[in-house]
């Protein structure tokens, strides 16, 4: 779905998206756009930076769950 909206050809057409990102699980593939977790993190650092995203992240779905629910009627 993220391919097909186009969203990341927009993002470099315009330079106020320049080191900026996006965070999404590995399964998008991280790119210049896209910041995924670290595998196997190596660090506390990198250890840290996932559970904090990692939580972040959760909260987000669940907001779009809630956004899911409220508008299912227009389908």
């Amino acid at each position: 779905m993220l391919s097909l909206s186009g969203i990341l050809d927009e993002f470099s057409k315009y330079e106020c998206f320049k080191g900026r990102v996006i965070y999404g699980d590995p399964g998008y593939g991280c790119s210049e756009y896209v910041c995924c977790p670290f595998p196997s993190p190596t660090t506390a650092a990198k250890a840290t930076f996932n559970a904090r995203m990692s939580r972040v992240q959760e909260a987000v779905e669940w907001g779009l769950c809630r956004v899911k629910v409220d508008w299912s009627f227009v389908n």
